[in-house]
C-alpha cells in the first residue's frame, strides 16, 4: 500500500510478478480498485450543461459530451478536458462521463438531466476551480442550506510526503482518512473546517460523490464469467411484504419492473466471453443483484470450475448481443442518493450472517433470508480493448468491465470476486496492462498537464536524491555519456530548439508565424492521421506543409505520442533518448542487417583533471542535475524526443516503448528517410527508423517508430 492523493492505494501484489498479472489480463481476469476516482454529479437543463462543458473540450480531439449515444445514456464516454479557451494548450486531464438515462428524448433542450463525471484526484481541484468559474457556482452547505466561503486552497495542509499529486489537498473525506478529522472536513491553517461538497448556480448544481460510490475494474476475457458467478439478479416478491424496503415502490410501478426484468434477462443471457461486436465499448447496464455473500464459495475456485458450475446450472447465455438502443438498459436507481443510503443501512453485518450460516443443517447450504435479503443496485460499464488497426497490441486486449456499487458494499463484493477467480492488481500491474495495450495512462503520461508535470517533477526529485546518495564511484558519469537530463524530459527546451531550427530553414515557411508560447501534446485526430500518412510514405513533407499550413502553425510546438518497436535487439527505459539517424547510419543499416546502430563518442568532462576530487564531484553533480537551455544538438545525433515507458512486450515478443517526439523533428526525419530510400532493418512500412539510447549508455539502437493512436485512458 502507498499513500496517493489522500488515499491508501494498493501499489502491487505480493504473491506474483508482472508476468502473472499479464497472464490474468490476457487469459483470465485481473481486478483492481479504482475507487480513488472522484465522481462529480451535475444536474440542470441539458442545454446549460452542454454550453458550459463544451468550453472544456474540442471536437478536434474526438467525441465530447454532446455525442448522441452519450446523451442517450447508453454509453460511457471519455475525453480530454482543457482550460477554457486554452486549447490546444492548458490540458487538465482525461475524464470519463455518463449521462443518466431518462424517459424523455435527449434532443429535448429543456430536459433536466444528470451527468456523472469521473476525474482523477490529482486533477480534481483544477477541474473544480474552472467549473465553478464557468458555471458561476457558489458553494452550498447542504446541512444548513446556506452558502459558505470556499476554503483557501493555497492555505490548506498538503501531504508533503507525497508531492507527486501536484500539491493536491490531503482530503479528509478520502478513503483512509486521518483519525479525529470529521467526515467532509479539511485542515485549514491547523483548524478543522467544512469543505463544501455541493455547488450551485441559478440553473445547475454540482455535487461531489466522493464517498458514495465504489468502482472496481475487471480486465480480461473471463471478467464476464467472474461477474456472472457473483452477481445474481434478484427476483422481487409478487406478494405484499412487511417492512420499509427501498424497492417496494417499484413493485407498484410496472414500467420500472419491466425495465429491471429486461436488464436481468440481458445479463443472464449474456455469453461468458462476449464479442466486442455484440457488446459495444462503453455500454452501460444497470442491475439489481442479490447479496453476493450468500453465494460465497467455501474456498477459492478456478475460472474453469466456475464455468462448469454455470454451465450445469444453465446460467451461461448463448448470445451477448444487446437489445436495441431504445431499451432502458442503462437506467439504474443507484444514482438516487436516498436509495444508496437505505441500501447501506439495510446491509446485514458479517457477524449476523455468519451466525445464521452456522445454524444451517449442513455446511455449504444457501442462506434463505427471505425479504430481509439485501437487494443491491449496481452499474456495469464495458471497457474497450485494443482496437486500432496498428499492430501495437493484441485485438481486444484490455477489455473488461467496470463495476460501480454503493458505498459500504466494497468487501461483500471484493471477496466473492476474488474467490471466483479474479486476480488482484495494484497500480503497478495496471500500468503494465496499459503498456501492453499501447495506451498512455493519465495523468502520469500527460506531460502537458499540470498534474502530469507535478508527478514528473516529484519523480525527478526522488531520482536525483537517490543519485546523490550513491557513493561517488557508483554514480554514472552522465557528462561523458552526453546525457543532459537523465531524470526528466525537458519538453519546453526540446520544442523550442526545434522551432529555432525550423526558423533557419526555408523548407517550412508556415512555421515562422504565430508559434505557441508553450509546448502541448497533439491530440488533433486529423493532424495525427496526416502524420501517420507521412510516416508511412503516403504523402511527402512538402505536401504536408502545403496542405496543412494552418494546423502546422497551431501545433508547431506540439509533441506527438509515438510507439517504438525493437526488431534487432536493444531496449528502452524511462527517459531514454529518441534520436534522428544520420544518412550514413541509414546506409549502413541497409547494407548490414546486423548493424545495431552508431556509438556516441564519449564527451569531455571539463572537471576531470582541472579540479580536486572533492570539488570535482560537486561540480559534476551540479552540472548533471542542472536544467539546460538547449538539448537537440548536444550529441552527435539530433534529439527528437524521450521515452516515457518501456519494457518487454509479451504480446509482440519484443522490446517496445512509448514516448513523445516533436512534430518538427518527425517532419525532418521523414524527409531524411525518404531521401535515403527508407530501407533499414527494424523499420516497417508504417514506421520510420529511429535511434534509441539509454541515459547511461553510449550505444544507439535502431527501432521502428509509428504514431500512437489517441485513446484517452483513465
Amino acid at each position: 500500500m502507498v499513500e496517493r492523493w489522500g488515499y491508501k492505494v494498493a501499489d502491487h501484489a505480493n504473491d506474483k510478478g508482472h508476468r502473472a498479472a499479464f497472464r490474468a489480463s490476457s487469459e483470465h481476469c485481473l481486478m483492481s480498485d479504482v475507487s480513488y476516482l472522484n465522481c462529480w454529479e451535475f444536474k440542470g437543463p441539458q442545454t446549460d450543461l452542454l454550453a458550459g462543458l463544451q468550453k472544456f473540450t474540442s471536437p478536434e480531439t474526438g467525441r465530447t459530451f454532446a455525442y448522441k449515444d452519450f446523451l442517450d445514456g447508453h454509453l460511457e464516454g471519455s475525453c480530454m478536458l482543457y482550460e477554457p479557451t486554452m486549447y490546444p494548450a492548458g490540458s487538465i486531464g482525461v475524464v470519463r462521463f455518463t449521462w443518466v438515462q431518462t424517459a424523455l428524448p435527449s434532443s429535448n433542450p429543456t430536459t433536466n438531466r444528470s451527468l456523472h463525471i469521473w476525474t482523477h484526484p490529482s486533477v480534481s481541484d483544477t477541474f473544480l476551480t474552472h467549473v465553478v468559474t464557468v458555471f458561476g457556482m457558489d458553494p452550498v452547505d447542504s446541512d444548513k442550506n446556506s452558502t459558505t466561503p470556499i476554503p483557501d486552497l493555497d492555505a490548506m495542509e498538503v501531504d508533503e510526503g507525497n508531492a507527486d499529486d501536484g500539491g493536491l489537498l490531503k482530503s479528509m473525506s478520502a478513503v483512509g482518512e486521518e483519525k479525529g478529522i470529521p467526515e467532509g472536513t479539511v485542515k485549514v491553517q491547523g483548524k478543522t473546517e467544512l469543505r463544501a461538497r455541493e455547488y450551485r448556480s441559478v440553473t445547475c448544481s454540482l455535487r461531489l460523490l466522493k464517498k458514495d460510490l465504489i468502482r472496481f475494474r475487471l480486465t480480461g476475457p473471463k471478467s464476464t464469467a467472474v461477474l456472472k458467478s457473483v452477481m445474481k439478479p434478484v427476483t422481487f416478491p409478487t406478494e405484499a411484504v412487511e417492512g420499509d424496503f427501498w424497492w417496494k415502490p417499484f413493485l407498484v410501478d410496472g414500467g420500472q419492473t419491466s425495465a429491471m426484468e429486461l436488464q436481468h434477462a440481458t445479463w443472464t443471457g449474456m455469453d461468458a466471453m462476449p464479442l466486442s461486436s455484440d457488446v459495444r465499448a462503453g455500454s452501460v447496464l444497470g442491475l439489481v443483484v442479490r447479496d453476493p455473500r450468500i453465494f460465497l464459495p467455501r474456498r477459492k475456485i478456478s475460472l474453469a470450475d466456475a464455468e462448469n458450475q454455470n454451465a450445469s446450472s444453465g446460467t451461461i447465455g448463448s448470445s451477448s448481443r444487446l437489445p436495441n438502443r431504445s431499451a432502458p438498459l442503462a437506467a439504474s436507481v443507484l444514482w438516487s442518493e436516498g436509495v444508496r443510503d437505505q441500501v447501506k443501512r439495510d446491509k446485514m453485518s458479517d457477524r449476523d450472517m455468519n451466525k445464521l450460516r452456522s445454524a444451517l443443517p449442513a455446511p455449504g447450504m444457501e442462506l434463505d433470508l427471505g425479504a430481509d435479503e439485501a437487494k443491491i443496485p449496481v452499474v456495469l460499464i464495458r471497457n474497450a480493448g485494443y482496437n486500432s488497426q496498428e499492430a501495437h497490441s493484441k485485438a481486444d486486449y484490455g477489455a473488461g468491465w467496470d463495476l460501480i456499487i454503493p458505498a459500504g458494499w466494497a468487501m461483500p463484493f471484493w471477496i466473492p470476486l476474488v474467490y471466483n477467480g479474479a486476480r488482484v492488481a495494484g497500480l503497478q500491474e495496471m500500468a503494465t496492462v496499459a503498456r501492453h495495450r499501447a495506451a498512455l495512462l493519465g495523468p502520469a503520461d500527460l506531460p502537458d498537464s499540470a498534474a502530469g508535470n507535478a508527478i514528473a517533477m516529484s519523480r525527478r526529485h526522488d531520482l536525483e536524491g537517490k543519485f546523490q546518495r550513491y557513493p561517488p564511484d557508483k554514480r554514472p558519469n552522465f557528462i561523458k555519456m552526453g546525457t543532459l537530463s537523465p531524470f526528466h524530459s525537458p519538453w519546453p527546451a526540446l520544442t523550442q530548439d526545434w522551432l529555432d531550427i525550423a526558423k533557419f530553414t526555408d523548407k517550412s515557411p508556415a512555421l515562422l508565424e504565430s508559434a505557441p508560447a508553450d509546448f502541448h501534446v497533439i491530440r488533433n485526430l486529423r493532424l495525427l492521421t496526416v502524420i501517420q500518412n507521412l510516416l508511412s510514405g503516403s504523402i511527402t513533407t512538402e505536401k504536408l506543409v502545403a496542405d496543412h499550413s494552418v494546423l502546422l502553425q497551431t501545433h508547431s510546438r506540439g509533441i506527438v505520442a509515438v510507439h517504438v518497436l525493437f526488431h534487432a535487439g536493444g531496449s528502452a527505459e524511462d527517459f531514454s533518448m529518441l534520436a534522428m539517424p544520420a544518412t550514413e547510419d541509414l546506409e549502413k543499416a541497409a547494407l548490414d542487417k546486423h548493424f545495431k546502430g552508431p556509438v556516441e563518442p564519449p564527451h569531455k568532462d571539463p572537471f576531470r583533471k582541472t579540479q580536486p576530487p572533492k570539488q570535482r564531484r560537486k561540480l559534476q553533480v551540479d552540472m548533471i542535475l542542472s536544467d539546460k537551455d538547449s538539448v537537440v544538438d548536444h550529441c552527435s545525433r539530433k534529439l527528437l524526443g524521450y521515452v516515457v515507458k518501456g519494457g518487454y512486450s509479451f504480446i509482440r515478443g519484443a522490446e517496445t516503448a512509448m514516448g513523445f517526439c516533436t512534430l518538427l523533428g518527425l517532419m525532418q526525419l521523414a524527409r531524411i528517410t525518404a531521401a535515403s530510400g527508407g530501407g533499414l532493418g527494424g523499420a516497417t512500412r508504417d514506421a520510420l527508423p529511429v535511434l534509441v539510447r539509454h541515459p547511461h549508455s553510449l550505444q544507439y539502437h535502431f527501432a521502428g517508430m509509428s504514431v500512437l493512436p489517441y485513446s484517452p485512458c483513465l
